[in-house]
């Protein structure tokens, strides 16, 4: 965030915020979008992908995973298991 504030000084730190968060939403739709269309790679493969990034999402927008290791453990469960249709 720090870069793309010296690259836009006449920004403040919420509007880099929101622009990360509105980038991140676009970015999980297209993921889910190539999730859900049909290609030849395996739906195992999309699928550790698609987990990999909401677990990401769930790191930097959810609790604090990177101090408590049990706190996370219940979220990570829901998001490796929890059906996205």
């Amino acid at each position: 965030m720090n870069i793309y504030l010296k690259e836009h000084p006449k920004l403040e730190e919420k509007d880099a915020i929101e622009y990360f968060k509105s980038q991140i939403d676009q970015n999980m739709f297209l993921l889910i979008e190539e999730y859900l269309k049909e290609s030849t790679l395996s739906i195992k493969c999309k699928l550790f992908h698609l987990n990999t990034v909401k677990i990401s999402n769930l790191f930097y927008n959810g609790i604090d995973g990177l101090t408590s290791e049990t706190e996370m453990s219940q979220y990570i469960n829901d998001v490796l298991f929890r059906s996205i249709i």
